[in-house]
């Protein structure tokens, strides 16, 4: 079905964002721990 593939497709994409944001903020926290 197509739905399904942009739903997969969409929860692909929130994770990644999630796991970018999560990584960035863990840097830019680590200079100032």
């Amino acid at each position: 079905h197509y739905d399904d593939y942009y739903y997969y497709y969409y929860y692909y994409y929130y994770y990644y964002y999630y796991y970018y944001y999560y990584y960035y903020y863990n840097d830019y926290n680590k200079d100032d721990y």
